[in-house]
């Protein structure tokens, strides 16, 4: 690390020691906000989330149900030397407590000061003319986990003077950038706003052109590649089409899980279960809280593999049915393996070589400890793809991704591994 990352990994434990966050487990019976009513876990105003069952083709899980549009944005500035706002926040689930996020990260219902607190920092802002927008891209979240949920990823601009406070502070856009592949620093929501926004508009630059190495030639000449995305649109469309529907169901008729007073579980080994947490964190909305959270059983990971042996890199995406997207079906990276499901390590081959590997938080406000390793992958045998696997330039990737609602949270988490050379 340099000397500026290292002051950031200072600032960010400063910021953890003075919250004080504490966590401890909670029965779902001594809750006085959450309770199971109508076949769901349910905040007392209806608001929130709720922990919902549902039926798929695949079997009965519980999802967490958000069917609010969140903001996740930062604040720009700068023209030479561009600036983003970065907010160390700290999440229960965090792994370290404090990462690295952006200036906004608020739900409706946060937004709403429906748990009669302060709202997040800068949402007033982001949803008021005191800042203009630059982009805006709606994005979902983890599908195995989340009913519906989605985020606008904002870049916008401040139009006037607006006080930092001191869990927030500037910071070069190539010194975020380069600290995407250092574990446990940059969550997935900051992850998800970079990799949405406009590039060249990000930087400053034409994208790829800081480095100046052979790589980064290599993915200027992908970026550059014709934007043809019909064949991979008409296949994705042709998959939602044909996808199964999740059905709800109530958490007591889930088969294969148990519902008590500790939560929500699998029978048996499981991937995941939802158990109910106090929380105590000195500097957020309000100080005290409980939630249900999501625990997993395991490590995730997710590989995006590239092959890089024509004119210029492809990248290996590959269609996921999940039951919490809202649109049934997206791209997502070549291999993933989702915190806690049990299932081989993925084979490769001998020339395969890590081009970055990061290991990150999911989601440190929903889920507990979360974590999964995230790496971009220059394989020799691409045809050791899975069955159907879409080999996509840059040309094609970036107007998907800024379409919104098309990769998958980790598909977009793996493809801020490329940002550090933007």
């Amino acid at each position: 690390m340099t000397s500026d990352s290292d002051e950031l990994v200072r600032w960010l434990g400063e910021v953890a020691a003075d919250a004080d966050l504490r966590i401890e487990a909670l029965r779902l019976g001594d809750s006085a906000d959450w309770a199971l009513r109508d076949g769901a876990i349910r905040h007392r105003t209806d608001r929130f989330f709720r922990v919902v069952g549902v039926r798929t083709p695949e079997g009965d899980q519980p999802l967490l149900e958000q069917r609010e549009i969140g903001t996740l944005g930062f604040l720009l500035r700068g023209d030479a030397r561009r600036e983003v706002l970065v907010h160390a926040k700290v999440e229960p689930g965090n792994v370290g407590g404090a990462q690295l996020a952006p200036t906004v990260q608020a739900t409706a219902s946060n937004a709403d000061r429906v748990h009669g607190g302060q709202p997040p920092p800068f949402s007033r802002e982001f949803a008021s003319d005191a800042v203009r927008e630059r982009s805006r891209v709606l994005g979902s979240e983890q599908g195995t986990r989340f009913a519906g949920k989605l985020n606008a990823n904002v870049i916008a601009d401040a139009v006037r003077a607006l006080d930092n406070g001191p869990t927030h502070r500037w910071l070069a856009v190539d010194a975020l950038l380069e600290l995407l592949d250092h574990d446990w620093l940059v969550n997935t929501d900051a992850r998800s706003v970079l990799v949405t926004a406009d590039w060249a508009d990000l930087v400053g630059r034409a994208p790829f052109t800081r480095r100046r190495d052979d790589w980064s030639a290599r993915l200027a000449a992908s970026l550059a590649a014709p934007a043809d995305t019909d064949a991979v649109r008409d296949a994705l469309a042709a998959a939602r089409r044909a996808a199964g529907v999740a059905h709800p169901v109530a958490l007591d008729l889930l088969e294969g899980w148990v519902l008590d007073d500790e939560g929500v579980s699998p029978r048996g080994a499981g991937a995941f279960r939802v158990r109910q947490v106090a929380v105590h964190c000195r500097g957020r909305e309000v100080e005290r809280w409980d939630q249900p959270i999501v625990d997993s059983a395991g490590e995730g990971l997710v590989e995006l593999w590239v092959d890089d042996r024509g004119p210029h890199p492809l990248f290996g995406l590959t269609a996921v049915a999940e039951p919490g997207l809202l649109d049934r079906v997206e791209l997502t990276a070549t291999v993933v393996r989702p915190p806690g499901v049990r299932r081989p390590e993925p084979q490769r081959g001998g020339a395969d070589a890590v081009i970055a590997t990061v290991r990150q938080s999911d989601e440190g406000g929903r889920f507990l400890h979360d974590a999964s390793r995230y790496t971009l992958l220059r394989v020799a045998e691409p045809e050791r793809a899975p069955a159907g696997t879409h080999w996509l330039s840059l040309g094609q990737l970036v107007p998907l991704l800024r379409s919104g609602r098309t990769l998958t949270n980790e598909a977009r988490s793996a493809l801020s591994l490329l940002l550090p050379w933007l």
